[in-house]
């Protein structure tokens, strides 16, 4: 049976940690055996409630999920295949950017950007050869009203790729931007 990873929140201090058992008394780490199974064939990480730095997935089909409200401050990058899911991210730049030729996935995310910093670079950026899909997702800014200042992209996908090769679907874009070269189906 394979252990499964969790990411703690940053802000932990040394005697949470140990009082979790993630170190011992002597500053160790120490190594849990979970009893949740999962495929050996993919990477899994449960985030639980806090916050964390960026993180990049790079082993084909990777699941990171959050149990509950987890948000990333720093740019997730997607570099294999991965299903991302109940994820907020939150920052002034690029929040997430896909590479590789693996799909990726995000569901039931939320991407919220300073509504007036980096009003030139979009939310998500994708890759030329890569492909991803968004589906369930919120993207909005800070502000109360959910709307960016300027004229931006929320969903870059680079114009190398075919617009059926990032679907954004039943999405709620409330940034007053738009989409490049992306297909969208249901969003409001």
């Amino acid at each position: 049976m394979t252990e499964l990873r969790q990411i703690r929140d940053k802000n932990m201090s040394l005697t949470q940690l140990r009082n979790e058992g993630i170190v011992n008394s002597y500053h160790r780490l120490d190594v849990q055996q979970n009893p949740i199974k999962y495929s050996k064939k993919r990477d899994e990480t449960v985030l639980i409630e806090g916050e964390f730095k960026g993180h990049t997935a790079d082993k084909p089909h990777t699941l990171i999920r959050a149990v509950e409200v987890a948000e990333f401050s720093g740019v997730m990058k997607v570099e294999a295949g991965a299903t991302i899911q109940g994820v907020t991210f939150k920052g002034d730049a690029v929040l997430a950017e896909v590479t590789g030729t693996m799909p990726a996935m995000f569901r039931d995310c939320t991407f919220i950007r300073n509504a007036s910093t980096n009003l030139t670079t979009a939310f998500v950026t994708v890759a030329s050869g890569a492909k991803a899909t968004f589906s369930g997702c919120r993207f909005r800014s800070a502000e109360d009203t959910g709307v960016m200042q300027g004229a931006g992209n929320v969903v870059y996908n680079d114009a190398a790729n075919a617009a059926t090769d990032v679907s954004v679907v039943a999405c709620v874009n409330e940034t007053g931007w738009s989409h490049s070269n992306a297909t969208v189906l249901g969003e409001v």
